[in-house]
């Protein structure tokens, strides 16, 4: 019995990882200034800055802008994880178990 759980929240784990990495996020500052794009996995796939319309002579607006859509994009990223858990969490309690799941929301 314990092995078939196991073996259920490893697949659950596999199965909520492929769904983190094929999940596409994206965090951005300024009004689309600056995008950068990722997954669930925290993979960063793509960092957009539109230098025409920055002041480039002004490293302060360039890394304020790059911080703050990290910060947007990490934000996204944590919502996604937590979906991901709470279905894990559905999948492998049998019904009638919500008081447990929850625990883990």
């Amino acid at each position: 019995m314990l092995d078939n759980i196991l073996g259920d929240l490893q697949s659950n784990s596999e199965q909520s990882k492929d769904k983190l990495k094929q999940t596409l996020l994206t965090g951005e500052a300024g009004n689309g200034l600056v995008v950068i794009k990722g997954n669930g996995l925290r993979e960063i796939l793509n960092v957009e800055i539109q230098l025409e319309k920055i002041d480039t002579s002004d490293n302060g607006q360039i890394e304020d802008l790059v911080h703050i859509a990290l910060d947007d994009l990490m934000k996204k990223i944590g919502q996604a994880e937590k979906a991901a858990s709470e279905q894990m969490m559905n999948d492998l309690l049998p019904p009638g178990l919500d008081d447990l799941k929850n625990l883990f929301s």
